[in-house]
């Protein structure tokens, strides 16, 4: 999607970040995905990311129509979704310990003494 952006292949680009939403959205709910369950800052991630598909997706159909005033707005809301996308992506790569530690380490140890236990 960034390629065919920086491009300006607008039509691809709105394809493509067409795609991409769809595929995002059925990551949003934990039957798409159970991680979205687990790990709340995963979903934030995948709803960050959605909005930059999204974001994307309005540039490309405006700047492909030459309407250059909502190609602009929608170029500064791609801006900023995609800052939103970096911070989600710091806080859920920082944050990853801790969630391990509580979330999945409970569920390895469990297993463990199960096994040990032959149960």
């Amino acid at each position: 999607m960034n390629a065919s952006l920086n491009a300006r292949d607008w039509t691809n680009a709105a394809r493509t970040a067409s795609t991409i939403a769809t595929d995002l959205k059925s990551q949003q709910s934990p039957a798409g995905d159970p991680e979205a369950l687990l790990d709340p800052l995963w979903a934030k991630w995948v709803d960050a990311m959605l909005g930059v598909a999204i974001s994307a997706q309005q540039y490309s159909l405006a700047s492909a129509a030459n309407q250059t005033q909502q190609a602009q707005q929608a170029g500064r809301t791609l801006a900023a979704a995609r800052d939103q996308l970096a911070a989600t992506f710091a806080a859920a790569q920082n944050g990853a310990a801790a969630w391990q530690a509580k979330t999945v380490q409970p569920i390895l140890d469990s297993v463990a003494r199960e096994t040990a236990s032959g149960a």
